[in-house]
Parts: structure tokens; C-alpha cells; sequence
């Protein structure tokens, strides 16, 4: 079955949780936090994450099975609410290498256009610690393409993070 991509609702806070604990044990020092962290947080804290304002999480499902994940948060530094984060983004190694990560910045960029709030959004990528298919996924002509699908007129690739104007 092809996998597919949907926002993630409140009820999947278990299958999010199981995930993105899976993807900070197995691949540590890729991720923005680690997984002693965000194995303390309870049911109300994974539902925070999925629910709330200027945020949307995305589950990419085989059958029903979670796969992967994405998102888009608010910057916490922009008191503005005009910048956002993509960030989050796993997939099992069993679905890697058949372009799905596609998917997940596509459905995040959607997103990212429909909030008219919403000017910049950042990516950051540890380049020092992520598998070369991550790093690649960043710097491939898709990605560069979907910055400026996104209206982009200014696009600043970094070693850490990548912004640009949507």
C-alpha cells in the first residue's frame, strides 16, 4: 500500500509519541531534543504538540500504520507569529529512498501558504550528525523548488538551517 499523508488529529498522540521516541532512540543527536526528554512528557503534553495555534502535524500512514512524521510550529524567538519551523520530520527505514519525503515538505508548505500570518519559514538540519539522505533531501533541486513555489524571494542555505520568505 502507498503511504499517504494527513494532518494528525488528537487520538494519534500514542502512535506520535511511539514514533518520535522510535526515531530519538534509534538516530540520537539528528533531533532538537533527545529521547530521556520526551519520554517524560504525559498524554496532555503529545496532544499540545499536535493540537494548537500557528501549528500543524503530519502523519505519513501505510494502511494504518504511522510511518512518518512532519510539522510546522511557531519560531518561539518571533513574537510576531510571522515565522515558522518545519520541523520533526522521521520516516521508518523500511519506507526511505522512494521519494516520500516529498510528501512531507509538500504538505507542510500547503499549510505554511494557507496562514496569512505566515511570512518565513526555517528549517534546521544538524548536518554534523544527519544521514547523508537527510542532508541530501535539504539541498536537492526539490527542496530548493519547493522554497520557491512557496513565493520565495530570498532563499539562505546555511550549514545549520535554511530560511526563506513564503
Amino acid at each position: 500500500m502507498n503511504p499517504t499523508i494527513r494532518p494528525l488529529e488528537k487520538n494519534d498522540w500514542a502512535a506520535l509519541r511511539d514514533l518520535r521516541l522510535f526515531a530519538l532512540q534509534t538516530e540520537p543527536g539528528v533531533y532538537c531534543s533527545s529521547y530521556e526528554r520526551e519520554g517524560a512528557l504525559g498524554e496532555a503534553d503529545w496532544i499540545t504538540r499536535i493540537i494548537g495555534p500557528g501549528k500543524r502535524l503530519f502523519g505519513l500512514v501505510a494502511g494504518n500504520e504511522l510511518v512518518g512524521i512532519t510539522g510546522v510550529v511557531p519560531l518561539s524567538t518571533d513574537h510576531w507569529g510571522a515565522t515558522a519551523e518545519l520541523v520533526m520530520s522521521y520516516i521508518l527505514p523500511p519506507y526511505r529512498r522512494q521519494g516520500l519525503s516529498a510528501l512531507l515538505y509538500d504538505a507542510r508548505l500547503r499549510w505554511a501558504r494557507a496562514q496569512p500570518s505566515l511570512r518565513w519559514l526555517r528549517s534546521r538540519i544538524e548536518t554534523r550528525t544527519s544521514r547523508p539522505g537527510v542532508r541530501a533531501s535539504v539541498t536537492d533541486s526539490s527542496w530548493c523548488a519547493a522554497a520557491r513555489g512557496c513565493g520565495t524571494t530570498e532563499f539562505w542555505p546555511t550549514k545549520y538551517s535554511t530560511s526563506f520568505l513564503c
